[in-house]
């Protein structure tokens, strides 16, 4: 699965649940900025920001026919929480995580789900937000011919 199309799963994923379980004043938009060190929320709720990590991985095993690809590429989620907001951001981040973790990426291989490998408090900003990463592995695989 490509970035683009692995990036685009993520924010669909989130923006579904949001829709389906979270109740008018408790919702938050998901975004896709470009750069986290630019970006300033501005929901008065809050918002989960999506970004692809630099932190991605191949694994190559070369047969006589077929190169296998395995990769699995890391997406880091900001929560990005007013202060204010009803819920608390920690309710937010498990949000996140029962939203993405466990999710199937590709329906012909079982074995393919969304991880979650971390989260963590980042920061309070000076505009009442309150900051938490959470890190995601999205899996795939890509077939090619030797």
């Amino acid at each position: 699965m490509s970035i683009v199309a692995s990036k685009k799963l993520l924010v669909d994923l989130l923006s579904s649940a949001i829709e389906e379980r979270l109740e008018g004043k408790l919702k938050v938009k998901v975004v896709t900025p470009r750069m986290f060190s630019k970006y300033i929320p501005t929901d008065s709720v809050g918002e989960l920001a999506v970004f692809h990590s630099t932190d991605s991985f191949r694994n190559k095993s070369k047969s006589n026919e077929i190169m296998n690809l395995s990769r699995g590429t890391k997406f880091i989620v900001y929560a990005m929480i007013k202060d204010s907001a009803e819920l608390d951001p920690e309710e937010y981040v498990d949000f996140v995580i029962d939203s993405l973790a466990g999710q199937q990426v590709n329906e012909n291989l079982e074995e393919q789900f969304i991880t979650v490998e971390s989260d963590k408090f980042v920061d309070e900003t000076d505009d009442d937000y309150i900051v938490y990463e959470m890190v995601f592995n999205v899996p795939g695989r890509i077939l090619k011919s030797a």
